[in-house]
């Protein structure tokens, strides 16, 4: 399927897509608002779609890999078993969202917020975390190893840049060198578990 009939079908009132495939040759979905629709299953690998409106969306068990979400706005989607291996999601934005068992490895994830999102079980290895919000987020059992935490300023200094406060780490796989700030303790008082 080419994505301007996805589009077409969308805009005519169709919300069911899934296990859809995009043709190669016909993947830029770029400023489309696809809110609640189900592509549970679809492979949009290496897809254009920056700046898609995918709030609410069931995107479940869909392989993203190497596609192009910048800009995007995922709020309460549903990304459970996701592939988004070597992702763009730069600037985007992923509140309430459902990351289980998501492949994020090696995702640019730059800018982007993750508040209250559900990462547990995700792996989350080799991505480049400078920057980017996982306030409040649940990663139990995340794969953290050889994340990048840190931004180089113009001066060569590294600075904390990952803002992971109140975040659920218990169990989580980390570097030995990881950052015990980003083991925080919760506002009841009990620990992550990272330390």
């Amino acid at each position: 399927m080419k994505a301007e009939e996805l589009t077409q079908r969308y805009e005519a009132g169709e919300r069911d897509f899934p296990g859809i495939v995009i043709e190669k040759n016909y993947l830029g979905l770029l400023k489309v608002n696809l809110r609640g629709a189900n592509l549970s299953g679809a492979n949009l690998a290496g897809a254009d779609l920056a700046t898609t409106d995918f709030r609410g969306a069931n995107l479940s068990a869909a392989n993203l890999e190497g596609a192009n979400l910048e800009a995007s706005i995922l709020d309460e989607a549903d990304l459970s078993g996701v592939n988004l291996r070597g992702a763009n999601l730069t600037n985007g934005r992923f509140w309430k969202v459902k990351l289980r068992e998501a492949i994020l490895s090696e995702a640019r994830l730059r800018n982007t917020s993750f508040l209250e999102a559900d990462l547990s079980r995700a792996d989350l290895s080799g991505t480049n975390l400078s920057r980017t919000s996982l306030a409040y987020a649940n990663l139990e059992e995340a794969d953290l190893r050889q994340t990048i935490l840190y931004a180089t300023g113009s001066d060569g200094r590294h600075a904390l840049c990952v803002n992971a406060s109140h975040a659920n780490l218990r169990g989580a796989k980390a570097d030995p060198g990881f950052p015990v700030e980003l083991a925080v303790v919760r506002p009841d008082g009990t620990e992550t578990g990272l330390r």
